[in-house]
Order: C-alpha cells, then sequence, then structure tokens
C-alpha cells in the first residue's frame, strides 16, 4: 500500500504543468505622475538650495 501511495504522488507530480510568470504591467499615467514629481521636486531643491 505504501508503494502504491509513492508511486501515486509521484505521478502526480509529473504531471504538474511547467509553471510560467505573469505579463508585466506597465501604467503610463503612473510613470508620467512620477516624472512630474520628481521634477517639482527637483525645482523645489534647487531653488531653497539658493
Amino acid at each position: 500500500m505504501r508503494t502504491r501511495m509513492t508511486l501515486i504522488i509521484c505521478l502526480c507530480l509529473f504531471a504538474i504543468g511547467r509553471a510560467s510568470a505573469q505579463w508585466a504591467v506597465i501604467d503610463p499615467s503612473n510613470i508620467a505622475q512620477s516624472i512630474v514629481n520628481t521634477s517639482k521636486n527637483v525645482v523645489h531643491t534647487s531653488t531653497t538650495a539658493q
């Protein structure tokens, strides 16, 4: 009985398909907002440094 269960478990493990990664998701509005915020921070930092 134990060898039969071991065999069944091994067969189930070999039957599992290949894992694949998800597609990368890019949010253009988030990137644009990040660029705007970074440029505002650069301007603010350069004006307060003088």
